[in-house]
């Protein structure tokens, strides 16, 4: 059973209809994703300036590795060396770092914490190998810099929580280790859309249609034939070589709900500590759509505590 306040929201803002006229450019088609993002960051730029008004954090844009990063630093942060990494969703084709503040903020104003927001090369400009090597630069700058793995946690909505994860990965991978902790909200991890979600789970889903928007980005993303390449579809990796403690959050009401269960079940068949946190009735990143519903607080509230506890700062 969903709040009063969510279920008002649920109803005022999402319809089958609008979600049946969503109209998406071909996944190859650059000036059309980038138009559609346009409109986007323009629709909600008076709400990003309100919460920045809100929240009165210090913004300051920047590089880490060679790759643009928005540092934001809530208005209570003290510099205790420890961070949080965070990947803007979209699709893995829309979002900036400053149009994920509707994400990043809030994060950063109820942990204390600094939050570095990645502004990676959008697809199809970039494929997965491309954007994820952008993270990837950015973690390993921030290593460079003087933080050690145990300093850092990484934060990912939808696409960016699968970026997430292949990030992670690519830091295992590579010899470095394993991060402090990895959060994840309603993760896309699974471009091939194959679980048992994008069908029993499709007419109640308000945003999204498997072959519509999904088919369109994941092919802007990954070309089809390596669609199941662990660093593009993060389900299918190999977990026997460790992970950090991973948070999963999501609702029963979106289609990408499998992603999150079966994400995991590989963690946890592995013998890695993974949370399953599930939202009754909840939708796609609920978290902050509405921002000030009960869901979405307790939602956060319980990411920022696994965030510190794994920071060591409780």
């Amino acid at each position: 059973m969903i709040s009063d306040k969510a279920r008002r929201y649920f109803e005022e803002n999402f319809s089958r209809s609008m979600r049946d006229a969503m109209q998406v450019p071909a996944p190859d088609d650059i000036e059309g994703w980038e138009q559609r993002n346009d409109l986007k960051c323009e629709e909600q730029e008076a709400y990003i300036q309100e919460l920045i008004e809100r929240y009165g954090p210090t913004l300051i844009e920047t590089e880490v590795g060679g790759v643009p990063v928005l540092d934001i630093r809530p208005k209570n942060w003290v510099d205790d060396h420890k961070l949080i990494v965070h990947i803007h969703g979209g699709g893995f084709v829309g979002g900036t770092s400053r149009s994920a503040l509707i994400c990043s903020l809030p994060v950063a104003a109820e942990s204390s914490l600094r939050v570095v927001s990645v502004d990676y090369i959008r697809a199809p400009r970039a494929k997965y190998e491309e954007i994820t090597e952008q993270v990837y630069s950015v973690v390993s700058g921030l290593l460079k810099q003087g933080y050690s793995q145990k300093d850092i946690v990484m934060l990912g909505e939808s696409a960016g929580g699968g970026l997430v994860a292949a990030t992670v990965l690519k830091v295992r991978d590579r010899g470095h280790g394993l991060l402090a902790a990895a959060v994840v909200w309603s993760p896309w991890v699974d471009l091939t859309c194959a679980g048992d979600s994008h069908i029993t789970i499709a007419d109640e889903e308000p945003f999204y249609q498997k072959d519509v928007f999904l088919a369109n980005a994941a092919l802007a993303y990954a070309p089809e034939a390596e669609q199941t390449h662990p660093y593009a579809s993060p389900v299918y990796a190999d977990y026997s070589q460790g992970f950090p403690p991973t948070l999963i959050q999501a609702g029963s009401r979106e289609i990408l709900l499998s992603d999150s269960i079966r994400f995991n079940q590989a963690l946890d068949l592995a013998g890695q500590p993974v949370k399953l946190d599930l939202y009754d009735g909840m939708w796609h990143v609920f978290q902050i759509f509405p921002i000030e519903c009960p869901e979405a607080m307790q939602a956060r509230a319980k990411t920022c505590e696994f965030i510190h506890d794994h920071l060591g700062n409780r």
